[in-house]
Parts: C-alpha cells; structure tokens; sequence
C-alpha cells in the first residue's frame, strides 16, 4: 500500500495502525476496509480495493485491528466488544478526516 500510515491512539490504551488515501471525486465519501480475523490492512485483497478506489477517485482508508498487523495488543486480548471500539474509532477518524478542510 503506498497511502502514508496514520496512527490512532484508542481510548483505551494502545493504537490502530492504519493507512488514508484521500480521493478527489467525492469528498464526503470513503471506503473503509475491514480485514478479516488473522489478517491485516495490507493483504492483496484491500490493495485490489484500495486501487480501485483511487481509479475512482475515492477515498481509502484501512486499520490494523488491534492483534493484528502494526496495532498494538495480542490475539488472545481480543474481544468482540474490543473490535467494535477499534471499527468505531477508525470511522470517528475518518469522518473528522472528512470533516476537516484539505
């Protein structure tokens, strides 16, 4: 993934990793990736997106939940409830990304 890495302290303790690639077409609008258990924000699949959002000229952004990728915690830490927090998080910032004249 080429878009620069974001880091995003949590409420809680700790930090998601994360990337954000602005898009031009629509600036109200981003696609957020969410990987899957065991995985990480920058597997083939979320490239295949994040490039076609930016043929598109969309906005991308994806997180390492946390015990994955670049995040801090550990596999055994997670709880469901743990990665609805990071999810929120991650959609908190990237509305004030939004939010917030370029």
């Amino acid at each position: 993934m080429n878009a620069p890495t974001v880091t995003l302290a949590l409420p809680t303790g700790g930090h998601l990793a994360g990337t954000y690639q602005p898009g031009a077409a629509r600036p109200e609008f981003a696609v957020l990736w969410v990987h899957g258990f065991g995985s990480h924000r920058g597997g083939e699949k979320a490239e295949a997106v994040r490039a076609e959002c930016e043929r598109r000229g969309w906005a991308f952004a994806a997180f390492d939940f946390r015990g994955h990728g670049d995040s801090t915690g550990t596999m055994p830490e997670l709880l469901a409830s743990r990665l609805l927090e990071d999810l929120t998080a991650a959609r908190g910032a990237i509305a004030l990304i939004l939010r917030t004249p370029g």
